[in-house]
């Protein structure tokens, strides 16, 4: 094997025409290098590596193609016959000439993850074991254009097969999403398919048994599928034609999985065509004598029969949960579930459905992660949903058509979660810190738009703004990583469904209060608060609370209680509700009156340091001061306050312009009162209380225009304040910290893309060339050396 291998390796490098193709091949590479990566500022290399499978394609049978059948052209196959050569050898000495010839641009290529690093590239451990996937389709694609070059006689031939085997199945690996899911379509195709399978058999070992078991296997084993088990078949086109495709086996490579099952099938194929090469060349030293037909037919089995065991083997690798043939080789390990989900998932005590929605977009990393997370518990399902087919469950589910591509429903048989497609990611720069999708967004529009208006300025200022602008800029777009937190958001969800009880807001009723149409509560009924109760809220009683009701709401209090109460002039004499918050250390005085007539509106103060919101001051009217004393435990903030007069005095007369004494006029001091408070707990919020509760009670149809803003700034505050208030659902589950899903952009000067360029793109590949031609001349010279002398 040794000879041949030496043989055909110095042939290859005796051929201009090889030469060329791998010149090709290294020229190629380097241009997808400059343009994406360089140019672009793309850190990773898989990008390449998925371009250069179709250039491989494309180059390599051209010089595969003739490695054997040139030998019958010029009388060489005759020569190794009468050689202690086993056909074996011959073929396995002529593929391995052919792939170490290949892996000479492929060694260019080997370099490239080394330059990027130079700019800024986060490591090796991706791009590497991509590039030995890349290595293992090459090594298929050589093996077909060994077996071709033996099956057929002409080179021609030979290359014309290849090129048909790989542009079909490379459409096969296109056309699959579009492929039909209904079980009836697929089992009428899956009987095509026998058929054409039976005519391939035929041509191939020319026995009409073996074409009608082929097809006959197929189309018995799609009808006892269809008509036993017709879910099966349903959507079973798409996994097969990807199957089938070579291509697709090396996309799984591109979004950073390092498919094990991809790597059997590669090697399985590799050498299943070698070994026909080896049985089309051993027919082909026996074609003088007559054929035993036994013989044949015995060699056509055991190909049938090796066939068909490959086959079964891959599927059932291919089949397999991604978790247990798949290994992670992005740089942020973004499908490696860490050990908290783990605990999680695999405490799961009842089933969970996990809706994906639309996934057709190209986010295949996040459909990736998401059926990995599925394998971790049989306790888990994923179901994808196409809105436009699958209308019932869609609307069921209620989502449409506008929802954003995978989306996910979490449902279990408590409730549902709908977790958007924008909670799986969030931005963190450096400077600005963590933002989420839509606000990075918009830190980038704005910093376009401010630079856009001004373009062409001169005004010194302004061109300081601009350059404080540009540096945002700048530090947004190359120093912002992209984070995944998808595992965060698919955990919570699955907290959230799981949770035997999810906090809810009650309003209290049964003595006259207002807007309790949503959740309302009855305790003098009910006799207890229920157990889901996150917040009740109080708003302005009509009468007092029984003392039973106070107990009842004291022992929710003591618990993981909280109230929010809303009072107005009305609820200061009422005892028992007072007392309710003198337990807490809080009682209420007297109205605060203004100097002018009631109908005036406080303008409070709202503290935003205890109660965050964008308020910084309402209107209130009706309001009363709330005082707090020291309770062991607890401790009352004020967060709204107004300015009440404090007194009158008379002003000392000023003399007016002309030196004659001014009138007298009045200066009203004012000072601070305190009308909303709320009790903390260590850091827990227990207990909200605000007065003036009529005018947080007022109707929208009683606003007038003028006084629309005021009111949606009031209840945007008062909404702030119950969410602070509220105990809310919150995931026990402590996550990592989230996994950098895109690396930031490569850090190149100018000139940078330039000077690799002309090394890669010029000097390598006229190099290859240049030296093939030397060697070719140097040699054409001792030739005629020898036959001078």
């Amino acid at each position: 094997m040794l000879a041949v291998f030496t043989r055909e390796f110095k042939s290859l490098l005796r051929n201009i025409k090889a030469i060329i193709a791998i010149a090709l091949f290294a020229l190629s590479s380097a241009v997808l290098l400059v343009v994406n990566n360089l140019s672009l500022g793309y850190a990773g290399i898989e990008a390449v590596l998925s371009s250069m499978s179709l250039a491989s394609a494309v180059i390599i049978p051209f010089v595969a193609s003739a490695v054997i059948s040139k030998d019958r052209k010029t009388g060489a196959d005759e020569l190794l016959a009468s050689m202690p050569i086993s056909k074996l050898q011959i073929v396995l000495g002529k593929f391995f000439a052919l792939a170490l010839f290949f892996m000479i641009p492929t060694a260019i290529m080997a370099i490239y993850p080394i330059i990027l690093v130079i700019f800024g590239q986060n490591g090796f451990g991706a791009s590497y074991p991509a590039m030995l996937m890349f290595v293992l389709f090459e090594l298929a694609v050589i093996a077909l254009g060994v077996m071709m070059s033996a099956v057929f006689k002409k080179t021609w031939a030979a290359m014309l097969a290849s090129y048909l085997v790989l542009v079909i199945s490379f459409a096969l690996g296109v056309f699959a999403i579009a492929m039909p899911e209904s079980a009836l379509v697929s089992f009428i195709i899956y009987i095509a398919i026998a058929v054409i399978i039976g005519l391939a058999v035929y041509l191939l070992t020319k026995r009409i048994p073996h074409a009608c078991i082929s097809a006959g296997a197929v189309i018995a084993v799609s009808a006892v599928l269809y008509f036993a088990f017709p879910a099966t078949l349903e959507d079973s086109l798409e996994r097969v034609l990807r199957f089938v495709s070579p291509f697709r086996h090396f996309d799984p490579t591109v979004f950073g999985l390092f498919d094990l099952s991809s790597v059997f099938y590669y090697l399985s194929i590799t050498v299943f065509m070698l070994w026909i090469a080896l049985l089309a060349m051993k027919k082909k030293a026996v074609k003088k004598e007559k054929p035993r037909k036994a013989a044949n037919a015995k060699s056509s089995a055991i190909v049938l029969g090796a066939t068909a065991v490959l086959l079964v083997v891959n599927l059932t690798l291919c089949s397999l949960p991604k978790l247990f043939t798949s290994i992670d080789i992005t740089p942020g390990r973004i499908y490696t579930v860490s050990r908290e989900s783990k605990e999680l998932v695999g405490g799961l005590e009842e089933d969970i459905t996990l809706y994906l929605i639309n996934p057709m977009g190209t986010e295949e990393k996040v459909k990736g992660f998401i059926q990995r997370y599925c394998s971790l518990s049989n306790r888990l399902s994923l179901v994808e949903v196409n809105t436009e087919e699958d209308t019932e469950l869609a609307s069921e589910l209620g989502v449409n058509a506008s929802t954003p591509m995978y989306s996910l429903v979490v449902k279990s048989d408590k409730r549902s979660r709908f977790v958007e497609t924008e909670n799986y990611f969030s931005y963190e720069n450096p400077e600005y810190g963590e933002m989420t999708p839509a606000q990075y967004q918009y830190m980038i529009a704005a910093c376009e738009n401010a630079l856009a208006q001004a373009s062409g300025t001169t005004n010194s200022q302004v061109l300081q703004q601009i350059q404080s602008i540009q540096t945002m800029y700048v530090s947004l777009m190359t120093e912002t990583t992209l984070n995944f937190k998808i595992e965060e958001a698919i955990g919570s969800a699955i907290e959230y469904v799981t949770e035997e009880y999810i906090p809810t807001i009650y309003f209290l009723t049964g003595h006259g209060e207002k807007n309790t149409s949503a959740n309302p509560l009855n305790i003098s009924e009910t006799g207890s608060v229920p157990e889901d109760a996150g917040l009740i809220l109080i708003n302005s009683p009509e009468t007092d609370l029984s003392e039973t009701e106070i107990q009842l709401l004291l022992e929710y209090l003591d618990g993981k209680g909280r109230i929010t109460l809303l009072t107005n002039e009305k609820n200061l004499s009422m005892t028992n509700l007072k007392r309710l918050m003198s337990c807490y250390g809080l009682s209420v005085g007297d109205k605060v009156l203004t100097t002018a007539s009631e109908g005036v509106e406080f303008e409070a103060a709202v503290s935003t340091d205890i109660i965050p919101t964008s308020a910084s001051t309402v209107k209130l009217s009706g309001v009363s001061e709330i005082t707090a004393s020291d309770v062991d435990g607890i401790k009352a903030y004020p967060f709204l306050s107004v300015a009440a007069p404090k007194e009158k005095t008379e002003a000392d007369a000023e003399e007016n312009a002309d030196g004659e004494g001014g009138e007298k006029t009045e200066k009203i001091e004012t000072e601070t009162k305190t009308v909303g408070m709320v009790v903390l707990q260590g850091s827990t919020p227990k207990l909200t209380w605000m007065t003036g509760a009529d005018s947080f009670n007022v109707s929208v149809d009683d606003i007038s225009e003028d006084k629309q803003v005021e009111y949606v700034a009031l209840w945007n505050f008062l909404q702030a304040t119950v969410n602070f208030t509220k105990r809310s659902f919150s995931p026990s589950v402590a996550y990592p910290v989230a996994a950098r899903y895109s690396e930031p952009m490569l850090s190149l000067e100018q000139g940078d893309a330039t000077w690799v360029g002309v090394i890669f793109i010029g000097i390598v590949p006229l190099s290859i060339v240049g030296i093939a031609y030397i060697n070719i001349f140097m040699r054409k010279k001792r030739s005629e050396a020898i036959v001078t002398e």
